[in-house]
């Protein structure tokens, strides 16, 4: 592999890591705003639909945008 494919590997890996630290922050302000038990629920099905949008099209597409 050359090294621009490993430049690419890496640059997928930090706007992976970059879309879960968002969802993440907007979980625990909507855990703080509505309570711990909700707020936990909300917590998780939103991790739930980041996983799905990075795994859908959409989300590969738009990371391969964000990459290039």
């Amino acid at each position: 592999m050359a090294k621009d494919d490993y430049m690419r590997i890496v640059k997928i890996v930090l706007v992976i890591l970059l879309v879960i630290l968002v969802f993440s922050l907007i979980s625990s302000i909507i855990e703080l705003v509505i309570g711990s038990s909700i707020g936990k629920i909300l917590t998780a099905i939103i991790m739930i639909l980041a996983v799905l949008w990075l795994l859908s099209d959409e989300g590969q597409r738009k990371i391969r945008d964000m990459v290039d």
